[in-house]
């Protein structure tokens, strides 16, 4: 499976006018790989499955070759594999970190329903997004008490997990401002998605692995009901700093 998907990537440019050419290719097998790896989750047994470890060496050695190749679109291509690959976003972002510019934040803003503005860094634009999105929306029917049985529609989760996937130390202030937010409430008194948003906070700050990360996730878990879910998956991420003299005094005094 995996060589097949590499056929669409053989071949070098012979001549200038051949690189869109290529680039058309190195586009191809990405998301071609990125929709492969999708639908193996799902096979079971003797199916044939394009392992995990398999598609991230594809994609990368796809993304080694956009990289290099000069001109808008290719700085383009990077931009919507960072946002739209989902679980290949990590690969994609140092790459489109290489190639950041103004055609790159422009692209950013046009992919994200950002209104046009000045060129700014790919954090910067993530946060304008998270602090713009629009209100959280319960939908369903309610309890007499008022609460809730319908989904709650918050895009701000998944703006928020993609700050983890971009690596950039410059969104460790903001991540610890959302990881230390307090609950906030919409109409009927039902609680939001903020305990979901601290957690994604949580991750993403493990993802970025910058020890200013640690103090704050600890006051968290100090605050939390001992032996809960919540203290639990904050243990977990915490663990991730496993070197760090403060987590192991964590752990051991459990």
């Amino acid at each position: 499976m995996a060589g097949r998907l590499r056929e669409v990537m053989t071949g070098k440019p012979d001549a200038e006018e051949d690189v869109e050419a290529r680039l058309d290719s190195l586009v191809t097998a990405f998301w071609s790989t990125v929709k492969e790896f999708r639908n193996s989750i799902g096979r079971h047994g003797g199916e044939e499955r394009l392992s995990i470890h398999e598609a991230g060496q594809i994609v990368r050695e796809t993304l080694d070759e956009i990289v290099e190749i000069e001109g808008l679109r290719a700085t383009r291509e990077l931009c919507r594999m960072f946002l739209q690959s989902k679980l290949f976003s990590s690969s994609a972002a140092p790459y489109l970190l290489k190639r950041w510019g103004p055609v790159a934040s422009d692209e950013f803003r046009r992919l994200t329903g950002l209104p046009p503005g000045p060129t700014k860094t790919a954090v910067e634009l993530l946060i304008e997004k998270i602090e713009t999105a629009p209100p959280p929306k319960v939908t369903g029917h309610f309890h007499k008490g008022g609460i809730a049985i319908g989904p709650l529609i918050d895009s701000r989760p998944g703006w928020i997990t993609l700050l983890g996937r971009l690596g950039d130390p410059a969104a460790v202030p903001f991540l610890i401002e959302l990881l230390l937010k307090k609950e906030e409430r919409l109409k009927h008194n039902v609680a939001t998605h903020t305990w979901d948003m601290r957690m994604r906070a949580a991750s993403s700050l493990s993802q970025i692995d910058d020890p200013r990360a640690i103090e704050p996730l600890i006051k968290v878990f100090k605050s939390l009901t001992p032996r809960s879910s919540e203290r639990n998956s904050i243990l977990n991420i915490l663990r991730r700093f496993k070197d760090d003299p403060r987590v192991d005094a964590l752990s051991l005094g459990l």
